[in-house]
């Protein structure tokens, strides 16, 4: 399953409580560059406005998930996988 399929499901599985957004970085680089993305795919998970987590790579389903739940939860958690950011 592409990447793109796996996030779509989840944005339907999870209506309520995610928002999903694909960003094509040809049509915005600036973007990237202003979020210092240096690898794709990179997914960055946000909270309360906040970057909490980046996942780098092509991954499945499940590990997506278990970093999101990760992100939002607990944020002192590190996870292999897992770049933290912390903007104070």
């Amino acid at each position: 399953m592409t990447l793109d399929r796996v996030l779509d499901e989840i944005a339907r599985e999870f209506i309520d409580y995610l928002k999903v957004a694909h960003v094509k970085l040809d049509h915005s680089p600036n973007l990237g560059l202003w979020y210092g993305i240096r690898c794709i795919p990179t997914m960055l998970c946000f909270v309360d406005g906040e970057e909490r987590v980046g996942i780098f790579g092509t991954t499945n389903k499940e590990v997506i998930l278990s970093q999101l739940k990760l992100a939002i939860n607990s944020p002192q958690v590190h996870e292999p996988g897992l770049a933290w950011f912390n903007k104070d």
